[in-house]
């Protein structure tokens, strides 16, 4: 005797698969964007880094020196925002800046 294929289960496997790929499609963009902030932020500070870096060979300060956002933004770069809404510290010469947003940091 053949057994008969039961398209009530067939149906309700179909259903969750058609749910679970809108669930996806719905949370994807929300993840690549922030994605994205996280990249332009983590720019942002390597560019504040290098700007400490030339602000301490110019006026010739110890590492242990940590510069204003005034003596930093202007003279060597644009002021930046963190795209997040975070805020930047400046932190020692010889130390990374930080964003005041989590998973917003330079590799040590």
């Amino acid at each position: 005797m053949k057994k008969h294929f039961e398209w009530p289960k067939f149906m309700e496997i179909l259903f969750i698969l058609v749910f679970l790929g809108f669930l996806a499609a719905l949370t994807l963009p929300s993840i690549s964007v922030t994605g994205k902030e996280r990249g332009d932020c983590v720019a942002n500070l390597i560019r504040i880094r290098h700007a400490k870096d030339q602000w301490a060979l110019e006026r010739h300060m110890k590492a242990t020196s940590t510069p204003t956002e005034k003596e930093i933004f202007g003279p060597f770069i644009p002021v930046l925002y963190c795209p997040a809404g975070g805020t930047y510290s400046m932190e020692k010469v010889g130390e990374n800046p930080t964003c005041s947003i989590r998973g917003h940091r330079l590799p040590k």
